[in-house]
């Protein structure tokens, strides 16, 4: 098989490495990915003989097909004799897919152009490519190191991403042929056209201080709460436990489901958060006491959903969202060592709204055909309860036990409806609610006050705003 030799020439005549031109010269392919680079100059003034790919460009229809057909030709080129193959640098997507091709290639490193920008971001850099734009992943502790920056327009796309991120009026540097020129980060789309084009890179900073910074990710968050929860921090937040904050978690958690049943962005971006801020210093205090960390957190559910997605990371087949549920409590059953149905019923969460926790219980006990047959037998036991409810005096541990079953028939008869118990209830609520006020509205301006009126006369005036709004519901 003959040799491949992949070696990194830079952007300008500087940076060819003399180990590069030796190679070239004792190859007898040698092949540029464009003849748009200094090294192409030298190599012709060492009279060695190259061709480029640079047809490549015009035939594809984007990078990716672009870079798949550079390092195919390389492929094919080489089923002939060695070849030598000559790119910017290394990180060249090309040399990438190449690789995957032949593991097998020499790899010639050359200088990156962009060296001279790496004491201006530190060495925890995101290093970037341009046209990558609509992916990047950016987080202002890190600074960025942004490469191949060949138009205007493309520059403009990179800096409304990164402004996302960074202050738009925060200082950036740019290489250019001349050297490094400093600009604000709002200014990288306004330089003279001609100084975009392949060679150009630019350079972020880190930027941590967190009044400059106007969108945040976790990374920052986990920050705030370690400096909040810090011997000069806040005493308030010094003070929580695991144990103090575990109803603020529930109460955010009901304050996010309002927002979505209100349809209201806002809110449920605002609730969201305040969900998050929970997970957080739950994170910050396991951390503090050796118990866990976010990582772990991040950890533990990134691993759950891809043992019990199979269907998508394995090779398991779901057709519906009814095969998907079956194989996700298939696989949850083996993670916690369940056997038996009654072991699912007792993994129920016991902190669960009770009406909730029992539809849960039910629908468990309907999944192994414990249940009525059909709806109208559902709901002659929903009847005998109410019978058996009956025969127990009030206030009793009789009657409170009775109550309990005819609430579990009721959860159970929900699982038959396909209906969520809490939100019925919390419909019928509001609807209790709303009819109340319209009925007193009315009794307060005939004169009237509801404790003069018998409960036979607020029934009719009940009944009044019943009638109304089906009245109501039939014009719409």
């Amino acid at each position: 098989m003959n040799r491949i030799t992949v070696a990194g020439m830079g952007f300008s005549e500087d940076t060819l490495t003399l180990g590069a031109l030796r190679t070239a010269k004792a190859v007898g392919h040698v092949i540029l990915r464009t003849q748009k680079c200094a090294a192409a100059q030298i190599l012709r003034d060492e009279g060695i003989a190259f061709t480029t790919l640079d047809n490549l460009y015009e035939r594809c229809e984007d990078f990716a097909e672009l870079n798949e057909e550079c390092a195919r030709a390389i492929e094919s080129a080489a089923e002939e004799s060695d070849v030598f193959y000559g790119v910017f640098d290394l990180r060249d997507a090309s040399v990438a897919r190449l690789l995957e091709l032949r593991p097998d290639c020499v790899l010639l490193p050359g200088p990156p152009e962009e060296g001279a920008l790496f004491a201006l971001v530190r060495d925890d850099a995101l290093l970037l490519n341009a046209s990558d734009w609509e992916s990047f992943r950016l987080d202002a502790w890190h600074g960025v190191l942004l490469r191949e920056v060949d138009s205007k327009a493309l520059a403009g796309e990179c800096k409304l991403k990164l402004a996302e991120c960074y202050p738009d009026d925060m200082e950036i540097a740019a290489l250019l042929p001349g050297g490094i020129r400093k600009m604000l980060l709002y200014d990288m789309d306004r330089m003279e056209d001609g100084l975009y084009d392949h060679r150009l890179s630019f350079a972020i900073a880190p930027q941590r201080d967190f009044t400059k910074l106007s969108r945040f990710g976790m990374t920052q968050l986990m920050e705030i709460m370690e400096r909040l929860r810090a011997p000069d921090g806040c005493p308030w937040d010094r003070e929580q436990t695991h144990a103090s904050i575990r109803q603020d978690l529930l109460e955010e958690a009901y304050e996010v489901a309002e927002a979505i049943d209100k349809n209201s962005t806002e809110d449920m971006v605002e609730e969201l958060g305040d969900v998050l801020l929970q997970v957080a210093f739950h994170a910050c205090i396991g951390y503090e006491h050796g118990e866990f960390d976010f990582t772990d957190i991040a950890s533990g559910i990134c691993e759950k959903l891809i043992r019990r997605h199979p269907h998508v990371f394995g090779e398991m087949h779901a057709n519906d969202s009814d095969e998907v549920l079956e194989l996700w409590q298939q696989v949850k059953m083996v993670e916690k060592n369940q056997e038996t149905c009654a072991d699912t019923m007792n993994a129920v969460a016991r902190a669960l709204p009770a009406l909730t926790r029992a539809r849960k219980v039910a629908k468990r006990a309907a999944a192994v055909g414990f249940c009525a047959q059909d709806i109208a037998e559902c709901l002659n036991h929903v009847r005998s309860e109410v019978d058996e409810l009956q025969a127990e005096h009030p206030g009793t541990d009789a009657a409170e036990m009775e109550m309990g079953d005819l609430l579990l028939a009721i959860a159970d008869a929900a699982v038959r409806y396909k209906i969520e118990p809490e939100r019925a209830l919390e419909k019928a609520t509001d609807k209790f609610i709303r009819r109340f006020a319209a009925m007193e509205q009315k009794i307060l301006a005939r004169g009237r006050k509801l404790e003069e009126m018998t409960l036979e006369e607020m029934d009719d005036v009940w009944n009044e705003v019943k009638a109304e709004e089906k009245t109501r519901k039939s014009e719409c």
